[in-house]
């Protein structure tokens, strides 16, 4: 019977030499659960964060779409604000016309101004000369 209960402890001993360099560290752990298909609430909330924010950016960028940057620096040319206003897709010829025709060319002010993308030449000339 004593042989019997040394080798039983020996065998207890060994085995528990053996688990205890089978620990595993938090990261190992944590694969392992993705692996057998656990979902982790961060990562849900992480997911559904971002599906709201690229929502509501997406709104933001649709209601941004009707109105325009229009950017005029200092000292340049009424001809180059004509240009300009072509390339943001307005009549910049009735634009020039307008301002020669009223003597506001020298009256344009420099700065960002945001038009929204149906505005008159007459919202035009009122926001770029007050």
């Amino acid at each position: 019977m004593g042989k019997n209960l040394i080798s039983l402890g020996i065998g207890i001993i060994i085995t528990s030499l053996f688990w205890m360099n089978q620990s595993l560290t938090d990261q190992e752990i944590i694969t392992r659960a993705k692996e057998m298909g656990m979902v982790f609430q961060s990562e849900v909330e992480e997911e559904l964060y971002q599906k709201i924010k690229n929502t509501i950016r997406i709104e933001i960028e649709e209601e941004k779409s009707d109105e325009i940057l229009l950017s005029i620096p200092k000292g340049v040319s009424t001809q180059y604000i004509v240009t300009l206003l072509k390339e943001k897709g307005f009549n910049g010829d009735e634009f020039l016309r307008e301002i020669e025709k009223r003597g506001l060319t020298s009256k344009i002010r420099y700065g960002d101004y945001i038009i929204k993308s149906n505005a008159s030449i007459e919202e035009i000339i009122s926001l770029l000369t007050n």
